[in-house]
Parts: structure tokens; C-alpha cells; sequence
């Protein structure tokens, strides 16, 4: 009896009507990977021309109530520009290598016209998630030193209501308030309240109710999606009338308002990253796993970050030397938070 188990029986050597099997390689190749990155793509693009980048902010003098005499001449000066402060970040380098096999570039293959401009692409792709998980990292500024390369400091650092210390420090007026940071609740999820605090917060630092960029996390966003259904006490709070002919239930909240801010809700697997090493590879050259934080979210005010360029993102394809082709996606970059203070963040928003 023949068996169309054409693989098995090739490679094992067995004969017979199996040998005449056609095998069928569809036109395609699928990939399923987180991709979408809107931090990058939401902030401003700009360049510049140092390893480190600086800018300056300042304040105002606190409100002043009591009068001043009639006929009064003034007798004291102030100095406006006693509290501006320079901050700064280092650059980041992030690459991509690819390369592909003289015989292998040369082989007819299913899915793709060309093997290298192929590993390019993928390069390119890789290259521009690299860049969203930096800058929604963790990770403090830091400078080449011979060992360590340089890092530019992650927004998870900038807002935060302490001072990192060198090589970045940030004075004490231009920290994020602690109230603008929610760090969890006893092993509880996050409550609505609790994230209108972060509002307020914001709120009264910036004196004007204004839309931020909510990147949350799954974990976030679900928590948030249920916020207009259920309160702590699992007592029902709001009844939504849908039409049925429609046969679709809505469970998301796609924009969180309340008087003293609007976060426009949006879900992402960047957020407080780490890879499972030092390296981005280990020995083998394989990726090593990519961890993000799934209870953690950002609340950004785009207006005041840029993304700046000293090396865009570009691809180089190098001599081929007997091998086959081989070349690298990069770019040079560091992310300006013109001042720290204009954002919140979300930490242990499900109580762990």
C-alpha cells in the first residue's frame, strides 16, 4: 500500500510511488509580530549634531496675592533666570545586522523575489521596534566608556519624581510630582480615581486641563476598558442600551475624560522593556526574549518630546566578498524630554 507522506519517506530513504509525490511551497511568507510603535510615531522628528543633546526650561515665580503701595519705588530686582536648568541625553545606537549565503541569494525561492533585499526589509522593521522599546525604556542615560556603549535615557527615567544623578540629572522643579506617578494600591487594579489623580496632578502642575497620549499596556488597558462597568464592590455602575441588530458589544474606552485631563487610550507591548541579557544576541547570534512590563502605562504629552536623529535610519550593504551579501540597518538617536514634569506614568497598575 503507498502512503502520501512525501517528507518522511524521502528522507528515510523508501522507494516507491511515494518518489513520484509532488510537493506544493505556497507563494508567502507570514509574519505575526508586534509592530505597531506609537510613541515614535507620534512625537516630533528632529536632528542633531552632538553624542550629547541639552535644551533649556524654566518656571515662573508662585502667584502673588498682596498689593503693592501706591507711589511705591521698586528697590529690588530679581534674577528671572535663576531657576533655568539644562538637560540633556546621550545617544543611542541601534543596528540591525543581516547577511544572506552566495548560493542561497542565488536559489529560486517561494515567497520573496530576493533573499537580501528580503533580510533588508526585516532589518528595517526590527530596526524601528528597537527604537520604540528604548524609548519607552527604563534604562538611565549613559556614555561610551570603552565597555559600556552609550544609552540614551528611557521615558520610564525621565518621569520620575527623584533624580537619576549624573549623567542626567534633573533639578527638583522640573521632576514630575510624586502624585503624577500611580505606583499601585495594596494588590488591587487601578481605579478610575486613582487615575484622575494622575490627572490632577498634572493638572495643577501645568494649570490647564490638556489630551495626552495614553500608551498602556494590555494589562492597562483592560483594567481601563472596565472602568465603566463595574466599580471595586462589583456593583454595577452604568447600563449601556446597544442596538442588537448590530450584533457588536462595545468593551473598550477609547478616550478617558474628566476635568482635568483626556487621555486618548492606546495599547502597547514596548513599554518597560529588557532583553534576557547584556547582549541583544547571545553566542549563536540568535535574539534573545524581549520582556515588557504588562502593568505599567505612559501618559505623554506629546508636544513636548522629539526624537533626534545624529545618524537616521538608514540600511549600508557591504562588499561581497566570496560569501555572499551582508549589510546593517542603524541609526543614531536620542530622545529630548523638554520637561519631565508635563508627564505621568502608571506602575503595578494591577496591584502586583
Amino acid at each position: 500500500m503507498a502512503f502520501a507522506d512525501t517528507y518522511s519517506t524521502y528522507n528515510s530513504g523508501a522507494t516507491g510511488a511515494l518518489k513520484a509525490n509532488r510537493e506544493e511551497l505556497a507563494d508567502f511568507i507570514s509574519i505575526i509580530e508586534p509592530e505597531v510603535t506609537p510613541v515614535t510615531s507620534a512625537i516630533s522628528k528632529g536632528s542633531t549634531k552632538s553624542v550629547f543633546t541639552e535644551w533649556l526650561c524654566e518656571d515662573l515665580s508662585p502667584a502673588k496675592v498682596n498689593s503693592t503701595r501706591e507711589g511705591h519705588d521698586s528697590s529690588s530686582w530679581f534674577n528671572k533666570s535663576e531657576n533655568r536648568a539644562r538637560l540633556g541625553n546621550y545617544i543611542n545606537i541601534s543596528k540591525r545586522e543581516f547577511g544572506v549565503s552566495d548560493i542561497q541569494q542565488m536559489v529560486d525561492q517561494a515567497g520573496i523575489d530576493s533573499e537580501i533585499d528580503h533580510a533588508k526589509s526585516k532589518s528595517v522593521r526590527e530596526l524601528k521596534r528597537d527604537i520604540e522599546a528604548v524609548v519607552c525604556g527604563t534604562q538611565n542615560a549613559d556614555i561610551e566608556d570603552g565597555t559600556n556603549p552609550y544609552a540614551s535615557r528611557g521615558l520610564f527615567d525621565w518621569i520620575d519624581s527623584s533624580d537619576p544623578g549624573a549623567p542626567a540629572s534633573v533639578p527638583a522643579p522640573y521632576r514630575p510630582s510624586a502624585a503624577s506617578i500611580y505606583t499601585g494600591s495594596g494588590g488591587t487594579d487601578m481605579t478610575e480615581g486613582e487615575l484622575n489623580g494622575v490627572l490632577q496632578s498634572l493638572f495643577q502642575d501645568c494649570g490647564e486641563k490638556k489630551s495626552y497620549m495614553g500608551v498602556m499596556s494590555p494589562t492597562v488597558v483592560d483594567i481601563i476598558d472596565n472602568f465603566t462597568r463595574v466599580e471595586a464592590s462589583n456593583k454595577t455602575r452604568y447600563q449601556v442600551n446597544e442596538q442588537a441588530g448590530s450584533k457588536t458589544i462595545n468593551m473598550e474606552v477609547k478616550t478617558f475624560n474628566s476635568s482635568f485631563g483626556i487621555i486618548n487610550v492606546i495599547p502597547s507591548v514596548f513599554l518597560g522593556g529588557s532583553n534576557t541579557g547584556a547582549e541583544q544576541t547571545d553566542a549563536d547570534g540568535d535574539s534573545l526574549a524581549f520582556t515588557y512590563d504588562d502593568d505599567a502605562g505612559l501618559i505623554l504629552d506629546t508636544d513636548l518630546l522629539e526624537l533626534k536623529f545624529l545618524d537616521p535610519m538608514h540600511t549600508e550593504t557591504f562588499e561581497d566578498r566570496g560569501g555572499g551579501p551582508r549589510g546593517h540597518a542603524k541609526a543614531v538617536y536620542t530622545l529630548c524630554v523638554k520637561n519631565p514634569k508635563a508627564h505621568g506614568k502608571l506602575l503595578a497598575a494591577d496591584g502586583a
